[in-house]
């Protein structure tokens, strides 16, 4: 009988999050896996344009088949068994020393059965709502904290979250803070920082009432009052769409709103590149668990030399730092943060200098996070 091939890949990420499809989660776990590009695997759902994007990687992507419709239940239970098998039988094709749960459940129940029977560690990335939310639930909250005390390490991506993750009664000493690597951002030149002639701000989001770009909409007429030519740009796409359009029509400033829909990694790079400033006020339900663990867009931002204005909910106030790569005001203080706004527009020395200090903050958090992953990774070396 053939003895079978090992191959020297020692990193299996399971993931329920991975491009194509978009997201801050999505965004991260993939330059995570970039970071890692020798040793890593992936196992991810199968999603439409996955088999043209996964032909383009430097590491091998396997997808398990999302089937059975959108079911809970049964949906969950998919979630679950595909990873399982596919997971196992990777372990037998790969020397794989390390699991990392892209999310704590379902994949960390995957994590802890592969521990059990192969006694490979595993590690769990977690982001905010991911814990909250099931750890209102009795019996998930007790195999959400399984999970996670039985993790070799927790991986939160904000202070913030290590907080709730900490509150479930889980080792300060098994959490650490790695903050989402972004993609490499080619420098600015120095036309490409100053703005054009037209007033700009942008939004880079999935289109969700969470987000709170209704309240943006909403600010627009007093906006446009003071700056009558001011565009502002919505990248994104989902179900909020036509209720946002509606509502643009609704102030009369439709004219005044360009939703661009989804676009790519090098629009968007552009669309941050031409705006003058970032704005997003997240609005999650926070009785039913969201919150905002981060915001990886206000980084992504701030990588391109531009400022923000957000306010203070979540984990929102470690992405911008008020009055140094932004302004950060009170969550829910609509005229705060339209004057936020309007101040920031109409002062270009606060905005370019605040801009410049956006740009640093962000190639510090990158030299952070790779450091972090670099060190992680150093820690299961291969024999």
């Amino acid at each position: 009988m053939a003895r079978q091939v090992r191959h020297p890949r020692d990193i299996l990420l399971i993931t329920l999050g991975f491009p194509p499809a978009r997201g801050g989660i999505q965004s991260c776990l993939f330059e995570r896996a970039r970071l890692a590009s020798e040793r890593i695997v992936v196992l991810a759902p199968g999603i439409p344009g996955a088999r043209e994007f996964d032909r383009e990687q430097s590491f091998p992507i396997y997808r398990w088949p999302a089937i059975f419709g959108q079911t809970a239940g049964i949906k969950r239970l998919c979630q679950l068994l595909f990873p399982l098998i596919i997971a196992w039988r990777l372990c037998q094709k790969y020397d794989v020393r390390r699991v990392e749960c892209g999310q704590a459940l379902p994949f960390g129940a995957v994590a802890w059965c592969l521990r059990l029977c192969k006694r490979i560690p595993y590690r769990v990335w977690t982001y905010g709502d991911d814990i909250i939310k099931p750890a209102r639930w009795r019996l998930v909250r007790s195999l959400l904290v399984g999970i996670l005390r039985h993790a070799e390490a927790i991986f939160a991506i904000s202070e913030f979250t290590r907080e709730h993750v900490q509150a479930l009664g889980i080792p300060a000493q098994t959490i650490q803070i790695i903050y989402p690597p972004l993609a490499p951002v080619h420098s600015l030149s120095p036309d490409a920082l100053q703005a054009g002639s037209t007033p700009t701000i942008l939004t880079v989001a999935r289109l969700e009432d969470r987000k709170g770009i209704h309240h943006i909409i909403e600010m627009l007429p007093a906006l446009c009052h003071t700056y009558p030519d001011l565009l502002y740009i919505i990248a994104g796409d989902g179900p909020a769409k036509p209720k946002l359009e509606s509502l643009a029509r609704q102030f009369n400033v439709a004219k005044h709103v360009q939703f661009t829909g989804n676009v790519s990694n090098t629009q968007v790079a552009s669309l941050y590149a031409s705006c003058d400033l970032f704005v997003m006020l997240p609005t999650p339900a926070e009785e039913k668990g969201e919150v905002e663990g981060l915001g990886m867009v206000y980084l992504e931002a701030a990588a391109h030399g531009r400022p923000a204005v957000a306010w203070d909910t979540g984990g929102v106030a470690e992405a911008v730092i008020d009055m140094q790569t932004g302004r950060v005001v009170e969550k829910d203080d609509l005229m705060a943060a339209q004057t936020a706004i309007q101040t920031l527009l109409g002062d270009s020395v606060l905005r370019e200098k605040l801009g410049r200090g956006a740009q640093r903050w962000a190639a510090k958090m990158q030299q952070r996070s790779a450091q972090a992953i670099q060190s992680l990774d150093n820690d299961h070396e291969p024999s």
